[in-house]
């Protein structure tokens, strides 16, 4: 299939090869999203949503920024729909799947197709979806709300990548429930009595970002430019790092007796890059937590002055959801 060419602000050249790119400028019928939406333009700007997160769990591992649609076809054919109207149809899929793709007046278009190469799919006669039975899915319903959100940040001028989890924003609960479906609610009791532990020290800004190719999420702690430490989730799995400077590394080997062996040997056992040590703990075991709070005075003294009850931290966090 060849690309169709279009053309957008500032004369920049963009090539479409998703099934049904012809039918690119499809009006959208819903003004809840603004005017002058096409697939072509909602597929533009999904391109930089897409990420891991979104990505159906079953398929994270295939999920990269050079395959962007994978896994994400029935929450992107719903959200279109949401604009354009129209019906989501599925092609049946080895093993009970099901991909996901938008008829609109007769007009077919597959905004995530590209996960499949060069493999024809077939686009006639399929069964109908409807999102009920798709958000009947907790994980599934999370990741289209939590995709929606973002193309609202977008309308709104937010670039969106990093949410501050000071902020009161309605993404801030979506993505602390889609923690708790991604690694399953032991290792979120975990990752939580972290967090809790070190913002009794340490008054700190707190970040979610993406987590890279290794790992969904992020979860950073900043203060004045500088980061304290950062925590990771992926399915069934959490990390902590520390990343040590050469001074912060000088200090660790003056202390080195106070910490356990396992901590000993895993700081030992990390690589060290241009900008610091990098040393991470994965599982995220609560025995270690004594010696982690260690390591964090090495980086940074306690900030944080007097308690703030434990009720706000947790409310911050969104864990009482």
């Amino acid at each position: 299939m060849k690309p169709v060419h279009f053309f957008k602000e500032g004369e920049k050249e963009m090539d479409y090869k998703f099934y049904g790119w012809n039918h690119g400028d499809v009006p959208a019928i819903n003004r809840e999203y603004g005017e002058n939406w096409t697939p072509c333009k909602l597929y533009d700007v999904l391109s930089g949503i897409w990420c891991q997160y979104t990505c159906a769990p079953r398929l994270r591992d295939k999920w990269s920024e050079e395959n962007k649609t994978a896994g994400q076809c029935s929450i992107t054919a719903f959200l279109a729909q949401d604009i354009f109207g129209g019906k989501v149809y599925g092609i049946p899929l080895p093993g009970g799947n099901t991909h996901c793709y938008n008829v609109v007046n007769g007009c077919v278009f597959d905004l995530t197709s590209e996960q499949f190469g060069e493999e024809k799919l077939n686009y006639e006669n399929n069964p109908e979806q409807l999102r009920e039975v798709h958000f009947a899915k907790e994980e599934k319903r999370l990741r289209y709300e939590f995709l929606k959100n973002e193309l609202k940040k977008h309308l709104a001028g937010s670039k969106g990548k990093n949410i501050k989890m000071t902020d009161k924003t309605p993404e801030k609960t979506l993505v602390s429930r889609g923690l708790t479906a991604l690694v399953g609610e032991p290792l979120y009791e975990i990752w939580g009595n972290l967090c809790a532990l070190i913002e009794d020290k340490y008054d700190m800004e707190r970040i979610w970002g993406k987590g890279g190719k290794a790992w969904t999420y992020e979860y950073k702690y900043r203060r004045g430019g500088k980061t304290l430490c950062a925590l990771y989730a992926r399915e069934n799995a959490i990390g902590f790092m520390i990343i040590f400077g050469k001074h912060e590394r000088e200090k660790f080997e003056q202390m080195r007796g106070d910490f356990s062996e396992k901590v000993q040997n895993i700081y030992d056992e990390a690589k060290t890059y241009h900008d610091g040590k990098w040393v991470m703990f994965e599982p995220v075991e609560p025995e270690l937590f004594e010696d982690f709070m260690k390591l964090l005075a090495i980086k940074r003294r306690g900030n944080r002055k007097g308690l703030r009850g434990r009720e706000s931290d947790i409310a911050e966090r969104g864990d009482s959801v």
